[in-house]
């Protein structure tokens, strides 16, 4: 049930991952969306989300309106334990604290954006 209609979907069609994100999109709350999707990286995978992760469907978030989701989110009080690291090539990448410490959070970033690509 969202803040003004339900939604109901047909799980041999969708994840329930996916249904909840589809959900997210269509409740247009970049900031909700925003925590929400971090702090599930960081928590399941547990790993930094990078930014352009949210350009995806269904969000469809450029990086501009994942920043502004993110300083929205801090100025709120809503994502205290959400922090921002960038990788030694520029990609941006954001995590939750109570998850990933900063120093595990700046590896992994480093791994996903720039080592791995060396590895594969």
């Amino acid at each position: 049930m969202g803040a003004e209609s339900y939604y109901l979907y047909d799980d041999s069609a969708m994840t329930d991952a996916y249904a909840r994100w589809a959900f997210l999109a269509a409740e247009d709350d970049p900031v909700a969306t925003f925590i929400e999707c971090v702090r599930e990286e960081s928590s399941v995978y547990p790993r930094p989300m990078a930014r352009e992760n949210l350009a995806n469907d269904p969000f469809r978030m450029n990086a501009e309106a994942v920043e502004a989701a993110f300083a929205e989110a801090r100025a709120q009080g809503r994502a205290d334990d959400i922090e921002r690291v960038e990788a030694s090539n520029g990609d941006v990448y954001f995590y939750s604290t109570t998850y990933l410490t900063p120093r595990r959070a700046q590896a992994l970033a480093e791994w996903d954006a720039v080592e791995r690509i060396r590895n594969v």
